[in-house]
């Protein structure tokens, strides 16, 4: 019983060891199981706090997203009508060079026909130079002609140079017979104007031919008396029952009739056509202190003196008996001036020479050039 007491003893005592060492064991696994709980725990905190931060970077992601493809629906939309636009260009670009094609061809005729009408200026220029003296005559009547208008018609005086218009009349109707002649007798139409050679041929001409050929006889006195004073006369008609001597050897007169004086300097000539009627006009001669040039300048001969020049007769002033123009066709105001090198016409833009024509034409064909580099 004893020996049952002492096992049942020792059974105790060992169970009792046996149940302290579990128990340790037991709090050791609770000590470690609450930490790996507050471990796993602090780690599902961690682990939460980067899903959070992850959905936050996937909802700022999608919003990127759909504006990446709002951006990319958008350039897509932009590049298909960028690439409409570039097709459309294409075929504009194709249509543009045939048609840019054509016009330098276009261009490249008229240039051809502005250098062809560009000369026939040059020559009408070149006819009107040609026919503005007596020195460019081709007629075997030349020399003759110089002959008498230098015995009759200039006196040359030391520093002066006496010119008498009426005697003009004198050399071309009495010596060459140069009678009034219209171009519808001569030509078989109106307004043809005659060169000096024609005028000779047909012993005379309409009064723009007449004129013509007067100013180019003065022209030839005036370079005879170049470096003298000159002075022009014409005569006046005045019932005085006075002779008045055309010639400088005073052995042609006109009755009734009185020396008129050019004024000091009036000694360019110029031929001036106007109206006298409605659809009627008459060419005289109109000598001018000023040399024209150009059209700006033909309102420089207000003041210039008129000879009538199929009989030598004085007529008036430019700004008197025959004005300015103010608007084309009226009567008595200038329509027409022939210069030495140039014919001007008046009409609602003014007017209006070769020479403005032949800068309006290079004008044009420096613009064309540009157009076809």
């Amino acid at each position: 019983m004893i020996i049952g007491i002492i096992v049942l003893f020792v059974l105790n005592v060992y169970q009792y060891l046996n149940y302290n060492s579990l128990k340790q064991l037991h709090i050791n696994y609770v000590e470690k199981t609450d930490a790996d709980i507050a471990k796993l725990n602090s780690e599902k905190q961690e682990l939460n706090r980067e899903l959070q931060q992850l959905f936050a970077k996937y909802e700022n992601k999608t919003a990127e997203n759909k504006i990446l493809e709002q951006k990319y629906l958008s350039l897509e939309w932009n590049y298909t009508k960028l690439n409409e636009s570039y097709n459309l260009m294409i075929e504009n670009y194709t249509l543009l060079s045939k048609e840019y094609q054509n016009l330098k061809e276009e261009a490249t005729t008229l240039l051809i026909s502005l250098d062809k009408y560009a000369a026939r200026i040059n020559e009408s220029m070149s006819w009107f130079s040609k026919n503005s003296n007596i020195d460019n005559i081709d007629s075997s009547l030349k020399t003759s002609l110089e002959d008498d208008l230098k015995t009759e018609c200039y006196k040359i005086n030391f520093d002066e140079c006496t010119i008498k218009t009426a005697c003009l009349l004198l050399v071309n109707d009495e010596f060459y017979g140069l009678k009034y002649i219209s171009d519808t007798s001569l030509y078989g139409k109106t307004d043809k104007l005659s060169s000096l050679n024609e005028f000779l041929s047909n012993r005379g001409g309409d009064c723009e031919d007449y004129s013509l050929f007067y100013k180019a006889e003065i022209n030839h006195i005036l370079d005879k008396c170049r470096g003298k004073k000159i002075i022009i006369e014409s005569y006046i008609p005045i019932d005085n029952g006075k002779r008045y001597f055309i010639n400088k050897r005073d052995t042609w007169y006109i009755r009734d009739a009185e020396a008129k004086p050019l004024k000091d300097g009036n000694i360019y000539p110029y031929v001036v056509c106007y109206l006298t009627e409605p659809y009627l006009g008459h060419c005289v001669v109109a000598f001018s202190k000023h040399k024209i040039n150009e059209s700006s300048q033909i309102n420089l001969l207000e003041g210039a003196e008129l000879v009538e020049p199929q009989d030598g007769s004085y007529l008036g002033e430019i700004g008197r008996t025959v004005r300015l123009p103010i608007k084309p066709d009226q009567l008595n105001e200038l329509m027409i001036v022939i210069s030495d090198n140039d014919l001007y016409s008046y009409d609602e833009d003014g007017w209006t020479g070769y020479q403005d024509f032949f800068s309006k034409i290079k004008a044009m064909k420096t613009e064309l050039q540009t157009y076809l580099k």
